[in-house]
């Protein structure tokens, strides 16, 4: 009976074995995935880690001067032109053009030359995070750059 089980746990780990598919590493973004009309969670935007409402109690921004974050919109041409729309994201010209960085999971923003990370995309959402020069504007006070996280969504 023992030499049966044996003979079974074999076979079994030689199926499970076998029946892996080869891992075919991480995927990469494609411009299919990032093209489109993309609004913002304004609950997912952090600059250095501060919610939106902390950033600009930092900047001294007053409630009443706050920009309406439902009314964002961010639009990629399939022919890699950018148009933000309605408010502005911190960091990027309201338009210009986009590319993704071959082999990796990046889109390249310009003018600027903004690299934005792009992860857990989906056909509804997609987070992006990029890296930003402060100095000289009204988030100064956060250093000289400043990281940008958010969660784009359709």
């Amino acid at each position: 009976m023992k030499a049966s089980i044996n003979y079974l746990l074999i076979l079994l780990l030689a199926f499970a074995i076998l029946s892996c598919s080869d891992d075919e590493g991480p995927t990469t973004l494609t411009a299919a995935q990032v093209e489109g009309t993309w609004g913002i969670d304004e609950s997912s935007v952090r600059v250095q880690g501060l919610t939106l409402d902390a950033l600009y109690d930092v900047a001294g921004i007053p409630a009443a001067n706050r920009p309406d974050w439902s009314t964002f919109r961010i639009f990629f041409s399939n022919s890699g032109v950018y148009v933000i729309q309605n408010v502005n994201l911190i960091g990027l010209e309201a338009e210009g053009t986009w590319e993704v960085i071959s082999g990796e999971n990046k889109i390249r923003m310009n003018p600027g030359n903004v690299e934005v990370l792009v992860n857990n995309v989906t056909s509804t959402s997609m987070d992006i995070v990029y890296s930003i020069n402060t100095t000289g504007t009204e988030f100064a006070a956060l250093g000289g750059r400043a990281t940008v996280a958010a969660t784009l969504v359709k």
